[in-house]
């Protein structure tokens, strides 16, 4: 049976991530979405959540116990030379609030 099979693959697999689609907030503390994250927490595996756009999205889903969350909040997508800017000048902003 394909069903039983899969189910045995997750469970002898080790799972690092459980990467949730991006879904209208209202969701995020339903049922289904918080039997997603506790079955992620109980294989040890951290939940990823994409598409974040502004502090409201991000503050619910770190409320909601979200370990990494990505989107347009943080940044617009970069290529890795514009990775190395990206960080430069966050650790320029970093370093100004701290003086």
């Amino acid at each position: 049976n394909g069903e039983y099979k899969a189910n045995r693959e997750i469970a002898t697999s080790r799972l690092n991530y459980v990467k949730e689609e991006p879904k209208p907030l209202q969701e995020v503390e339903t049922p289904n979405c918080k039997t997603i994250d506790d079955l992620a927490k109980f294989l040890g595996a951290s939940v990823v959540v994409e598409g974040v756009e502004n502090s409201d999205q991000y503050n619910t889903l770190k409320k909601a116990g979200v370990d990494i969350i990505q989107g347009y909040y943080f940044s617009v997508p970069v290529d890795s030379d514009g990775f190395e800017d990206f960080i430069a000048e966050r650790i320029a902003y970093d370093n100004r609030q701290k003086a």
